[in-house]
């Protein structure tokens, strides 16, 4: 009985000084975040991935945001390689521009323009019998007005296309080409640009959306179990420095994941 109680006590003591630790490190975090462009929550917490058999593996959490200096160009970089090969498995050859006419809007530009996008997806199931395949990348223009660009997978008139986008609201500047497969990471690489990350875009708006039958990013299989642990990577390493088998550091030198031996995690 003595001993589980002393066990708890330490259990503890150690909680609030991972607390405590966590307080300060965050606000160091915060502070190089600052100075290197990054989210403010970048790396403010870590998952520890405990193997079947192994040794534990704790990484770092970064915010994946766009506008973060790094997360943002990580984020792009993945989204053009996916694109890429999805367009060459789903045959998106041909690529809509769909702008908008400022005298139109009503509202909230993006919403308005979601919108007007959701009704021509109704337009276009009635007029080819099923719902077109298609990932859509939102640009903005310099007068912050948005507009889409859509990989798709079917020839649409672009007379057609046209005046059905105009009479539910839409602009009147609409083109559709054909694309090469081997100019889909060119064309994608061209608008997935540094100033569209940085662009005054809404919170929480998503640049790069995809029809139901398509997934982008989707998450690797593995057997680790992976655990949310609400401290900085730099706390928990300074608690296992002695036992850290392996670790690794991004490309600013700031830690991004190290390991430990199973018997050194209590």
């Amino acid at each position: 009985m003595k001993d589980h109680d002393a066990a708890q006590t330490m259990r503890s003591r150690a909680e609030c000084g991972l607390k405590a630790r966590n307080t300060l490190f965050n606000q160091i975090q915060i502070n190089r975040n600052k100075q290197l462009g990054r989210g403010r929550h970048c790396g403010r917490f870590t998952i520890r991935g405990t193997p079947v058999t192994g040794a534990t593996r704790f990484h770092r959490v970064n915010c994946k945001c766009w506008k973060c200096s790094f997360c943002g160009p990580k984020k792009a970089k993945r989204y053009k390689r996916a694109i890429r090969q999805v367009a060459e498995t789903r045959q998106l050859r041909r690529l809509l521009t769909l702008t908008l006419d400022p005298k139109k809007i009503e509202g909230d530009p993006v919403r308005y323009l979601n919108r007007l996008f959701a009704m021509l997806r109704v337009y276009l199931r009635r007029r080819y019998g099923e719902a077109p395949q298609y990932i859509r990348i939102l640009e903005f223009q310099e007068n912050e007005n948005p507009h889409f660009h859509i990989l798709i997978d079917r020839f649409i008139p672009r007379s057609w296309i046209k005046a059905a986008w105009v009479a539910i609201g839409g602009g009147y500047m609409v083109d559709i080409r054909y694309v090469k497969i081997n100019k889909v990471a060119p064309y994608v690489s061209k608008y997935l640009t540094k100033k569209l990350l940085l662009s005054p875009a809404p919170s929480r708006c998503r640049r790069v959306t995809t029809s139901r039958q398509i997934k982008l990013l989707e998450k690797p299989r593995t057997e680790c179990k992976w655990k949310l642990v609400k401290a900085t990577i730099s706390v928990l390493y300074d608690m296992y420095a002695k036992n850290v088998l392996t670790l690794s550091n991004d490309e600013d030198g700031m830690l991004e994941s190290f390991t430990v031996a199973d018997d050194a995690y209590p």
